[in-house]
């Protein structure tokens, strides 16, 4: 099945486009899908990535010094603009207070 494939399941000429943003939110907020409520907040802070960019590369949120920290990658270049617009975009539709920092790399 796979024999025609290379790196395991996929064709050779695959990628993934060379202009990632890597984005670091931290929160308050259990977001780490331990319980039903921190699943639904997870799942809600990738709906609310997903409004404007496709998230391509996402870590699993860990607890670092009592944030709640999710780190991931879209691979549309300035989908959200700003730090801040996806501050309000997950205050707005998340509930979530979060800081948002945009980075070179997870």
């Amino acid at each position: 099945m796979y024999e025609n494939k290379v790196n395991g399941k996929v064709f050779a000429g695959e990628f993934l486009t060379g202009n990632l943003q890597f984005y670091s939110i931290a929160t308050a907020t259990d977001i780490t899908g331990a319980s039903a409520n921190s699943q639904k907040a997870l799942d809600t802070v990738v709906e609310v990535i997903s409004l404007n960019g496709q998230p391509v590369i996402m870590g699993a949120p860990v607890l670092d010094g009592g944030d709640y920290v999710f780190k991931f990658a879209i691979e549309h270049v300035g989908a959200w603009g700003s730090n801040s617009v996806l501050e309000a975009a997950l205050l707005a539709h998340a509930g979530i207070t979060a800081e948002v920092t945009i980075g070179e790399t997870l």
